[in-house]
């Protein structure tokens, strides 16, 4: 069974969505290395500090964002949604 292309768009958003907290995780592993500040303590150098912030600050509205993400994709039409998906990933990134 093929899947309709508005569901293929938002699993390629899921996707991304999933590469952008990797990426989020290395940037606070590679500034935590840089700096050597490391785990369990949060604080220190204000380089880490930002990337920890962005870090949770991406977990935090990953929990709100996906599953609205999905709701969206099942009531609303094509590509709406997983375009809105995409703008979310590239704000999180820039």
């Amino acid at each position: 069974m093929l899947a309709a292309p508005a569901t293929i768009l938002s699993a390629a958003v899921t996707i991304l969505t999933a590469m952008v907290l990797f990426f989020t995780m290395g940037l606070v592993g590679r500034t935590r290395g840089k700096h050597k500040i490391f785990p369990p303590i949060m604080s220190g150098h204000p380089e880490v500090e930002r990337a920890l912030r962005v870090q949770g600050n991406t977990v935090e509205q990953v929990v709100i964002f996906l599953p609205l993400l999905w709701v969206a994709t099942l009531y609303f039409h094509g590509w709406i949604p997983a375009a809105l998906g995409l703008v979310w990933c590239i704000g999180r990134v820039l």
